[in-house]
Formats: structure tokens, C-alpha cells, sequence
């Protein structure tokens, strides 16, 4: 049961992970477009 509830913690985290690094590449995106 734990191993479970670690998984699907884990598998959570890996999504929200995932989007904050999309969220840092796109606003740096951003920045330096507009720095440009």
C-alpha cells in the first residue's frame, strides 16, 4: 500500500515538475524575446 502511495505521490510530482520546467523555458522565452 505505501509502495503504491509513493508511486502515485511520485508520479505527481514528476507531472507538476514537468510543467514547471516547460513554464521557466517559455517565460525565459519570453523575457529574451521581448529583450530583443
Amino acid at each position: 500500500m505505501a509502495g503504491g502511495l509513493i508511486f502515485t505521490f511520485f508520479k505527481a510530482f514528476n507531472r507538476f515538475y514537468v510543467v514547471s520546467v516547460y513554464n521557466l523555458i517559455f517565460c525565459n522565452f519570453l523575457i529574451i524575446t521581448y529583450s530583443l
